[in-house]
């Protein structure tokens, strides 16, 4: 498991799914901005792949957060 750019150990951070119209992109607490992806499941494998990367908490999966 790596650290963040941060360097410091963020195990207690957590990781989200912003989803919009055609605009979903994977956000998470250490900083980490995914790419805008099209389809939302595309934003979620690069939350997952981040939280395995670094060791933090994926949420926000189910319930997501809206942006208008």
């Amino acid at each position: 498991m790596r650290r963040c750019q941060s360097g410091v150990d963020m195990r207690g951070l957590q990781a989200t799914v912003l989803a919009a119209w055609l605009n979903n992109r994977g956000q998470c607490q250490c900083g980490f901005f995914g790419k805008r992806r099209l389809l939302r499941s595309s934003a979620v494998a690069d939350v997952v792949a981040h939280c395995q990367e670094f060791g933090h908490t994926p949420i926000g999966v189910q319930p997501i957060l809206r942006l208008t």
